[in-house]
């Protein structure tokens, strides 16, 4: 999807105050925030689905392992 910012978007940012930009770029920063959140819960639960993630006995089995290798 190409990038582009809407002209009336622009035109409105334009009649703002610089502390009212401010709470606009604090907004749309917050809602891609929000949208990242979301993609890495949606990605999550699909690993989860299909398997792609280990149980936490494993994880620690892998662990302590790893830690007796350590030393």
């Amino acid at each position: 999807m190409e990038k582009v910012i809407n002209k009336d978007l622009l035109s409105h940012l334009l009649l703002l105050e610089s502390d009212q930009q401010d709470k606009v770029l604090d907004f749309i920063k917050e809602l891609i925030q929000k949208q990242d959140i979301n993609f890495n819960a949606i990605e999550s639960e699909k690993a989860i689905e299909s398997n792609l993630t280990k149980s936490f006995k494993d994880f620690n089995n892998d662990f302590e392992s790893w830690k007796m290798k350590k030393i």
